[in-house]
């Protein structure tokens, strides 16, 4: 294993241009070093952030793989389309153990094959946080039935409760062969205790009227927590013959998927979340978000033992336009929650020791002729600003701020281009065109 592990991580040196290799340095030493484990890597378009994702996690397995068990890798972008193309260019060993699709599938079993050395998962916000009105898929609906049948009191009323889970969206005989393979299979698919601890926390999760309008409209009554509203739902089904489960069915599935969710968060053992052009899904990322996608990522991301990767090459701008404003959009404001979210539980001190930098500096550009003055104490400004930014923080550019002309690029040519005389009169009529508008 330790063999592979060396190979692996040679073959990536190999691989990593200067700058890459100084932005792996650095993620780790921010994560394992200086313990800031919120890191973002901000490299413009096409200087390979995904490379360089990769290089941390070759790394970080050779210095930090847990002795028991695989490194786990939980890769998170906008869809599952973008997730399978990015996933093995991730993979720094070229093999890894069986991935997560969603949050709800650690209520399985753990079956990590013992000399595992990386399991590389990937999520999407539509699919393990915002869990909107969807149904799921048939084996989350399967998998619900059979831990709350677990339960005697709802097994006796258990007739309606899986005609609601079977929804629309799946035939009876298809329905039928599914649910008992899962009962049948129970104890060789499952965590011998997910079915009670999924039982117990619905007996303690209050049911909102606006979690639950159409049930309580249906029963006339509030019940206690989610646990009671489900079975005086069930109750009421089985002797009413008129009313369909099934028009419950989104709503009471949203619910059990988001509870089961959190219940299963216990059991989620990434070593390294990666989150790849994050601002398509940013409010993952909001403190103040205390929606159901908002309350699973504070328990995922935000914690302050997680170590998240932040891969994008543009994750804020420079300013906001009035359209902007009228549509309720205010890029400081989000600039100052990244920061936070980075900062972790010392994201408000982050952000206020920023902020004092970077007024320093916006004087200095108000006020020029101090600069022109005394230029080395401007130089200093801009160096703890810098110094500021780089706490959590990397960024590389192209050629307009490079140290060397050829350090990000190798030069390349086919030859001379040849100019005849019509190509600088078809530039010229090109700018006095572009001029004139």
């Amino acid at each position: 294993m330790l063999e592979e592990i060396n190979i692996a991580v040679n073959k990536i040196d190999k691989q990593l241009k200067g700058f890459q290799s100084a932005s792996v340095d650095y993620v780790l030493e921010q994560m394992y070093t200086k313990h800031r484990k919120k890191v973002l890597i901000a490299d413009e378009v096409g200087l390979g952030k995904t490379i360089i994702a990769k290089g941390v996690i070759a790394k970080a397995i050779k210095s930090h793989k847990p002795s028991d068990r695989p490194f786990h890798v939980v890769y998170i972008c906008s869809n599952q389309v973008l997730a399978q193309q990015n996933i093995s260019k991730l993979n720094p060993i070229g093999r890894a153990d069986k991935p997560l699709s969603r949050l709800v599938y650690l209520a399985y079993k753990d079956n990590t094959s013992q000399d595992a050395i990386l399991k590389l998962s990937s999520l999407t916000p539509s699919t393990s946080f915002k869990l909107t009105n969807s149904v799921g898929t048939k084996k989350e609906r399967a998998m619900l039935y059979t831990f709350l049948i677990q339960d005697i009191e709802i097994k006796e009323e258990k007739s309606s409760l899986y005609k609601l889970l079977q929804t629309k969206m799946i035939g009876d005989d298809s329905w039928a062969w599914l649910t008992k393979d899962r009962i049948e299979r129970y104890d060789d698919l499952f965590r011998p205790e997910i079915a009670s601890l999924l039982l117990n926390h619905l007996k303690t999760v209050p049911a909102s009227k606006l979690r639950f309008k159409k049930t309580y409209e249906y029963l006339g009554k509030e019940s206690a927590s989610i646990y009671d509203v489900i079975k005086a739902l069930i109750m009421a089904l089985n002797i009413d013959e008129e009313t369909n489960p099934k028009y419950f069915s989104y709503e009471i599935i949203r619910a059990l998927r988001n509870e089961l969710t959190q219940v299963c968060l216990a059991y989620l053992d990434a070593d390294l979340f990666i989150l790849d052009e994050f601002q398509r899904f940013k409010s993952l990322l909001d403190g103040d978000d205390n929606s159901e996608a908002g309350e699973i990522a504070k328990v995922v991301l935000r914690n302050d033992e997680a170590r998240v990767l932040l891969l994008s090459a543009t994750p804020f701008r420079p300013f906001t336009t009035q359209l902007e404003q009228l549509n309720g959009e205010d890029h400081h404001d989000e600039f100052r929650k990244l920061i936070e979210f980075l900062g972790g539980s010392k994201g408000k001190k982050l952000w206020k020791d920023f902020r004092v930098q970077q007024q320093a500096f916006f004087d200095i550009l108000r006020h020029p002729k101090g600069a022109i003055e005394n230029p080395e104490s401007a130089s200093n400004v801009k160096r703890n600003l810098e110094r500021e930014f780089r706490k959590f923080l990397s960024r590389n550019e192209r050629l307009s701020v490079a140290k060397e002309y050829h350090n990000m690029t190798i030069e390349s040519s086919n030859g001379n281009v040849n100019v005849i005389k019509d190509d600088i009169k078809n530039f010229v009529a090109l700018d006095q065109l572009v001029n004139k508008f």
